[in-house]
């Protein structure tokens, strides 16, 4: 199996043709209109990302040009013409000079108009160009995987042979919400890049464990992908059982080390991956440590560190489930699943601990917010009843204003009030000063929250591990 590039229509004497149309004065709009039309066949839209690159944003899909006619281009220069004629006829010295006139005008007006219509159009043909290559390709019996350049959300499955199953998975031009996943599925399992889990800070471990390699959303990570894919599937028809032994092991002995490592110096592991510049995260599920966990680290340094061993740890569990059906390939995967296993139970006394504590440190804080709040509903009381006795100061001032015909300033009754009630001027100070208390109090318990849940999330997971081992006592 290889990888190879299928042809693309060249559509370079089209485009060339109508770039040259466009500086050139004597040929209208409706004459690069006219070659555009007589050069597509089928009038329709793709929904393709070329030519943006795929992390960019707000692409939309390309559609055909809408047909015109000649008539409706020459109504709209004869009503331009008609615009001009009361400044500019009666200085033409004769009709020739006029028409020259006409002319230039109309060539100035429409060139911007050709260039906007040339460029669209060359993004419609080369898309229309594409889209014929991959139906090309997807009719062709001898390719079993292609690449796509499809908007948005798509799935895609490709059977490479009995054994080998390859998907897909991306979500091109949307930004930072792009990605790019391809899973391969041996037999009915997927090979999980296992490693990963201890390479960065956080994963989202339910999308985690169902891709196999993430990309860089590059136009140009469809050659590294289909590579992989295709050495894979020689490597497989060589030695099926001997490459998937490898594979698995080696991703299996790197996350073990990684994890032994977390256990037993969770800081210096975590000092790594903080330090650590990451220029590109390519999967939505996963994120370096970012200014958020930074804050939470400096507050809660002990139990931010306990969470993320915690997560670590426990994140392995979900992989059993899988490692038990690859025992078949790696009778070794048993001892692995057992060491797992030890390590979650070694962790579980710290888990309830952090639990514990982190819920003891909410109690005062709740109490203490709870207080700031009815303190400030109190002076929002105090300042809206001196708001309310202003208003009725103007209005009373804007009746007599009106009776005797004079003019007031309510900036200046504003002022005059604040300077006979000094507690209204407390009352706004005090508010900014309870304001930023209930802020950063509410900043401190969102923070204590996050980690108290995520806490409790790895504490189900060993819940879950715990019932079990108990089904399966002879394990």
């Amino acid at each position: 199996m290889a990888v190879d590039k299928v042809a693309i229509d060249n559509s370079e004497a089209i485009i060339s043709k109508m770039e040259t149309m466009v500086d050139n004065s004597n040929r209208h709009f409706w004459d690069v209109y006219t070659v555009f039309s007589n050069y597509i066949k089928i009038r329709t839209s793709f929904s393709l990302c070329f030519p943006y690159e795929y992390n960019s944003s707000f692409v939309d899909s390309i559609h055909c040009p809408k047909k015109i006619s000649y008539q409706s281009i020459k109504e709209t220069e004869e009503q331009y013409i008609y615009s001009i004629i009361p400044r500019f006829y009666s200085k033409a010295r004769s009709e020739k000079e006029w028409m020259n006139f006409i002319k230039e005008k109309i060539s100035v007006l429409e060139k911007p108009h050709k260039r906007k219509f040339v460029d669209y159009a060359i993004r419609y043909i080369k898309c229309m160009h594409l889209q014929n290559a991959i139906d090309k390709a997807k009719s062709n019996p001898k390719i079993v995987m292609y690449s796509s350049d499809s908007i948005g959300w798509t799935t895609f499955d490709y059977t490479i042979n009995d054994d080998i199953q390859v998907q897909v998975r991306t979500n091109f031009v949307y930004g930072s919400a792009a990605y790019f996943y391809l899973a391969i599925k041996y037999r009915d399992i997927v090979l999980i890049p296992y490693s990963d889990l201890v390479h960065y800070y956080y994963a989202e471990m339910k999308d985690f464990i169902s891709y196999t390699r993430s990309y860089v959303c590059r136009r140009d990570s469809w050659y590294f992908a289909l590579t992989y894919v295709a050495e894979f599937a020689n490597q497989v028809k060589q030695s099926p059982k001997e490459f998937v032994h490898k594979y698995i092991i080696s991703e299996i002995t790197e996350m073990m080390k990684g994890l032994e490592s977390i256990l037993h110096h969770p800081e210096e592991i975590l000092n790594g991956i903080k330090d650590s510049k990451i220029d590109y995260i390519s999967l939505r599920v996963i994120r370096p440590f970012d200014t958020i966990d930074f804050e939470l680290f400096e507050v809660l340094p002990v139990e931010s560190m306990s969470v993320f061993k915690a997560e670590k740890i426990t994140s392995a569990l979900l992989f059993i489930e899988t490692l038990r059906k690859l025992t078949d390939f790696c009778s070794e995967l048993d001892n692995v699943i057992n060491r797992i296993q030890d390590m979650n139970i070694s962790i579980y006394p710290e888990v309830i601990a952090v639990i514990e504590s982190v819920k003891k440190d909410l109690v005062p804080l709740e109490k203490e917010q709870e207080k700031n709040l009815k303190q400030l509903d109190f002076i929002e009381n105090v300042i809206n009843g001196h708001m309310k006795r202003i208003e009725q100061i103007v209005e009373h001032r804007k009746k007599w204003a009106k009776k005797y015909n004079k003019s007031f300033d309510k900036v200046d009754i504003e002022e005059d009030y604040e300077k006979k009630h000094p507690n209204y001027i407390k009352a706004l100070k005090e508010k900014e000063i309870f304001l930023e208390k209930t802020s950063k109090t509410r900043q401190t318990i969102i923070k204590r929250k996050s980690l108290l849940n995520r806490m409790i999330r790895c504490e189900n997971r060993l819940i879950k591990m715990d019932k079990g081992l108990m089904k399966q006592p002879n394990e």
